[in-house]
């Protein structure tokens, strides 16, 4: 449980957190400590004990935080981090500012990422209880290990009931790792903005997603420097079909920035080849 004091007002927020190493790094979301200047951890056995922030990338939502403890237990992260649809998750954190709440649900869905409220997602839907509270705490699986850090909830919607989102492990992970290695997250960026288009209909009556529209291209960027433009269409990324500007943006801003993409583009009728080279994404 984290207790964050704003110290300009006399109000207390409170989020969760999870232990990712022995040496005292944990895993919260960025909204839980935004605007925070004073940090206290509440670990299980009682212990309150002042924290730090490393850093944080309001892309994804998350932060990484240190205490000055050794030796703390730590989550056991799930190997291969994946999860499917109808997979039993335990949701735990400190909902209502109750401490250590668990509450069970359902894998919903993967791969959501048509929520508008993060530049990068790839959530896991859950109808496992997420409150206030519960921002920055810990999804597992039956056996106890991490895919993921729960995130935000639908609750304001209309009509909305056990709507939770979580941050894929492997996502947050190498976010962190990112974090404590380098201080910021290294993040390709080809210089362009995206939309999805609609399907096309094929005789038969079925839909066929292809590509996705480049509305703005950055002059001088990597996109610019390729060749593309905007109303071009890109069809493929290294070879794999694209269809959805989402997953795009997430695959392109999970390569290293210096790294080189092989894109499939379509102008009017004509399709054409072209590398790109990309470059660390300029901040938001």
């Amino acid at each position: 449980r984290m207790l964050n004091q704003m110290k300009l007002r006399a109000i207390a927020a409170e989020g969760s957190g999870v232990i990712m190493r022995e040496d005292g790094y944990i895993l919260t979301n960025e909204h839980v400590i935004r605007n925070v200047s004073v940090i206290s951890i509440v670990l299980w056995d009682g212990r309150i004990v002042p924290a730090r922030i490393i850093g944080s990338d309001p892309s994804t939502d998350l932060a990484v935080l240190k205490v000055d403890l050794e030796g703390l237990p730590v989550a056991t992260v799930k190997k291969d981090g994946k999860v499917s649809v109808g997979d039993v998750v335990l949701a735990i954190g400190n909902s209502l500012g109750l401490s250590h709440t668990v509450s069970m649900g359902l894998v919903s869905a993967t791969g959501r990422n048509d929520l508008r409220s993060l530049l990068y997602q790839d959530f896991i839907q859950t109808d496992a209880a997420i409150n206030v509270g519960n921002s920055g705490g810990a999804l597992v699986n039956t056996i106890g290990e991490l895919v993921g850090i729960t995130t935000r909830h639908l609750a304001g919607a209309k009509g909305a009931q056990n709507i939770g989102f979580a941050i894929p492990i492997d996502l947050a992970h190498d976010v962190m790792d990112q974090i404590i290695d380098y201080g910021t997250v290294r993040r390709g960026w080809l210089g362009a903005t995206y939309s999805d288009l609609q399907p096309r209909l094929q005789p038969d009556g079925t839909a066929i997603y292809q590509g996705i529209g480049v509305v703005e291209v950055q002059r001088g960027g990597p996109a610019w420097n390729a060749g593309i433009r905007e109303r071009d269409l890109i069809l493929s990324l290294d070879g794999e079909p694209v269809s959805d500007a989402s997953r795009f943006r997430l695959a392109i801003s999970q390569r290293v920035p210096g790294s080189d993409v092989e894109l499939e583009v379509m102008r009017g009728n004509e399709p054409f080849q072209t590398y790109a080279t990309l470059i660390q994404q300029p901040p938001l």
